[in-house]
């Protein structure tokens, strides 16, 4: 029994024992290693965040341009690029970007250590619309600054009748191309009603209903029925269930409005 009691009361003189100041001291020196560390840390945080120590000042584009000016796109792109290169808006700058008229698309990177990367694609248009619009191939309006003189088809109609038309635009074009007839302008009104002017000068009056099925229906008499006087119709006028009603030109020969058989 006393062996044990003199046993422990040498393991609790050894606990008792104080730290050597070499370990205490490495142990200082560790904890103010690591407060400096998450200091430094910190202030390497603060200062790559400041936006004038990684300034973002070049714009590189990529893609075809053919309507865009780069000059026009950098003076968008670089006042919102102040932040620098881990605080600039990378979404802002792509929105900035696909807000101009003849972007459609935009992707937007930064490139260390200064550069903003943008690769484009541009408005294809299809047509004009209406008054001073135009088309893209979808059928989607957009509205660049000089687009009047670009040789493109006319179409016109309501809001909401935009990607209809172009659609229609694009099938009877392709029902005239064998007569060698080109649409130059579509129009569709309130009603729906739908009319075309040809390159040639003559207009066809297509209604509301089975407007295709008229439209082919005219194609088919075209070359026996038409082709020989077309320089003299100003009008065929489709919208009969049996016939179609000729205007001619006031200056051709007078002949009264005819209607014919389908």
């Amino acid at each position: 029994m006393k062996l044990r009691r003199n046993s422990r009361r040498r393991r609790q003189a050894v606990r008792r024992q104080p730290l050597p100041l070499g370990r205490w001291l490495r142990g200082v020196a560790a904890l103010g290693l690591l407060a400096g560390s998450a200091a430094g840390l910190v202030w390497a945080g603060e200062w790559v965040l400041a936006p004038g120590n990684l300034p973002l000042d070049r714009v590189e584009l990529r893609g075809e341009l053919r309507q865009l000016e780069a000059t026009d796109i950098e003076q968008a792109l670089l006042p919102l690029m102040a932040g620098g290169f881990f605080n600039t808006d990378v979404a802002a700058l792509q929105a900035a970007a696909e807000a101009m008229p003849w972007v459609d698309r935009a992707t937007v990177r930064r490139v260390w250590p200064r550069a903003v990367v943008v690769h484009l694609e541009e408005q294809r248009p299809a047509a004009h619309w209406n008054a001073a619009a135009l088309l893209n191939q979808r059928g989607e309006v957009f509205q660049p600054a000089a687009a009047a003189a670009l040789p493109l088809p006319h179409l016109s109609g309501p809001a909401g009748t935009e990607q209809a038309a172009l659609q229609r635009y694009r099938e009877w074009s392709g029902l005239l191309a064998p007569l060698q007839l080109e649409i130059a302008a579509l129009s569709v009104d309130a009603r729906r009603s739908w009319r075309l002017q040809l390159s040639a000068g003559m207009e066809l009056r297509l209604g509301q209903e089975q407007a295709g099925q008229r439209l082919q229906r005219f194609t088919r008499a075209w070359a026996s029925a038409w082709a020989a006087d077309a320089a003299k119709v100003e009008a065929f006028d489709l919208r009969y269930s049996n016939g179609v009603a000729v205007a001619w030109k006031p200056a051709a020969v007078q002949q009264p409005e005819t209607g014919m058989g389908s």
